[in-house]
């Protein structure tokens, strides 16, 4: 995992203080797919020190919250995917309520 080190000069009695911060970025890509026609998409990007698997996890709530979408469940062919290659898809067997699209496709798009 590449970390990026962003510094910053804050100004304190006439000093100059240096503060450096690890950046930990995470972006994730969600889109809604019906008949091969993207329905929508937004991208979520996380900014906190949690392990990769809670960001991807936050950020599957935070999506689902803002599609007004209940939350998919991890199928272990969904699980293998994601792993393989960042990118997965959550289709109708996933979701407990009825849902109006074939399927939910969640990215990786940039790992920092």
């Amino acid at each position: 995992m590449r970390l990026i080190v962003r510094e910053e000069y804050k100004w304190r009695c006439e000093d100059i203080i240096r503060v450096t911060r690890i950046i930990n970025d995470m972006k994730i890509w969600f889109k809604q797919w019906k008949e091969n026609r993207m329905l929508k998409d937004l991208v979520i990007e996380d900014l906190s020190d949690d392990t990769r698997t809670h960001k991807v996890f936050n950020s599957l709530d935070e999506a689902c919250h803002q599609m007004d979408l209940s939350r998919p469940i991890w199928l272990e062919a969904t699980i293998k995917d994601f792993k393989r290659g960042a990118k997965a898809r959550f289709t109708r067997d996933a979701f407990v309520e009825e849902i109006d699209f074939d399927y939910l496709e969640i990215e990786v798009l940039e790992e920092d």
